[in-house]
């Protein structure tokens, strides 16, 4: 693959190096890397911009990946705020709230819960505020959940739920964990009720439109997205998803 890079034959780079990474039973970042380069070099941004972060949810401290994602948020997308937090990962200037949620956000959407959890964990301990700690410790929890830790999880909610019985994070989290355990409805209802308390909070926006979907309710999930961008169009996590969603439909047709 690097051979074909080097002579700018892009396709039959990115064909080599995707060949080697699903022959591959342990999937290397710096393969993600190489193949986000390929992409770089054939104009595709966003198709760069999945792999790079894919590199970094395996490797957090991946400073050439994180480098090329400052680049392409903050001059492709026009996300300044995410791209200054990914420059100051790559600057090893990472220990802020900013860039450990955002490092967090990025492993969590990935399926990479392990570091989730410590990004989270760590951006709760930098929090300003009382609310953005409770958040930050509840993504954690529901980061555990994820990866099949229920009851660590459901330790750490019953300790949050302590000071916050009716936050709205709290009742995300629940709605996390009754997932994790397929009480599906149970789960709709938290994420219901969370975002009845706060109709800001992408990751209950983000988790019920994955249940509908779950329960084969495509239609449902993709137009409580769209309303939700309506009134938040920052929210990444549910645009990335949306827009995920989209194209593959669009190549299933």
């Amino acid at each position: 693959g690097q051979r074909w890079y080097e002579a700018e034959e892009y396709e039959k780079a990115l064909e080599t190096f995707k060949t080697a990474l699903g022959l591959s039973k342990v999937k290397d970042p710096e393969v993600y890397y190489n193949i986000g380069l390929t992409y770089r070099k054939m104009g595709k941004d966003d198709e760069a911009i999945e792999i790079f972060e894919k590199a970094v949810a395996m490797k957090p401290n991946y400073t050439d990946a994180l480098q090329h994602l400052a680049e392409l948020y903050y001059y492709k997308k026009g996300d300044r705020e995410l791209g200054l937090a990914f420059n100051d990962a790559a600057q090893e200037k990472a220990y802020t709230y900013e860039v450990q949620k955002a490092l967090g956000d990025l492993c969590f959407k990935h399926g990479s819960y392990n570091w989730a959890r410590i990004k989270y964990n760590t951006a709760a301990r930098l929090a300003s505020t009382p609310e953005a700690k409770l958040l930050m410790k509840a993504l954690a929890a529901a980061a555990a959940a994820k990866k099949g830790d229920i009851a660590r999880a459901q330790n750490e909610l019953d300790a949050l739920s302590q000071e916050n019985p009716d936050a709205a994070p709290i009742h995300y989290l629940k709605g996390e964990i009754a997932v994790a355990q397929n009480e599906l409805q149970k789960a709709e209802a938290e994420f219901k009720k969370a975002l009845e308390i706060d109709p800001t909070l992408e990751y209950a926006a983000l988790a019920l439109g994955e249940l509908y979907i779950k329960q084969g309710k495509e239609d449902e999930a993709l137009k409580l997205w769209e309303g939700f961008l309506q009134e938040n169009p920052k929210a990444r996590l549910v645009a990335w998803k949306l827009n995920k969603v989209k194209k593959a439909e669009e190549s299933s047709k």
